[in-house]
């Protein structure tokens, strides 16, 4: 399987994350990838970052320290529509959340997610992730506690 890397948009990146986009069906669930950044540079909080395969970059991930709840939330996580299918997205919520847990040291991950993306819930679930009992702004809130993600293993 083609190695599945994270790392922070640079200025060469960021018509690239621009030209990453879900499928139409998938659109409506995730702001674009132009909003999150343009939201990137207005909160130093928030982190954007390419994911890429073998190099190439296939997705788009967003997360922050939210101030209100003293959490780490992955804001926006996709994977652009032409690349969909070949696991990506699995391997890179699995670095991210690695990622997250070991540079910023925070107890748990939380992401909200629209009740009707179906194939989303699937793989949060898959990763770790479990509703935290609540919702907000038409969103189901899930939350990856560290103590159940294995930081021993390496992906």
């Amino acid at each position: 399987m083609t190695e599945v890397s994270i790392h922070a948009v640079t200025a060469e990146d960021y018509d690239a994350a621009i030209g990453l986009v879900p499928g139409p069906e998938q659109q409506r669930f995730i702001a674009t990838n132009a909003d999150s950044l343009a939201e990137a540079a207005q909160n130093p909080s928030c982190r954007p970052m390419i994911i890429a395969a073998g190099g190439v970059p296939v997705g788009f991930a967003m997360a922050a320290l939210d101030s209100d709840d003293g959490n780490e939330w992955i804001y926006r996580f996709m994977i652009d529509q032409r690349y969909q299918g070949r696991g990506y997205g699995a391997q890179a919520l699995d670095l991210l959340a690695r990622q997250i847990f070991v540079d910023t040291g925070c107890p748990r991950i939380m992401l909200g997610v629209k009740p009707d993306n179906a194939a989303a819930i699937r793989l949060y679930e898959r990763a770790g992730f479990r509703p935290a009992g609540f919702e907000f702004d038409g969103e189901i809130a899930f939350c990856m506690e560290r103590s159940a993600f294995d930081l021993r293993s390496t992906s």
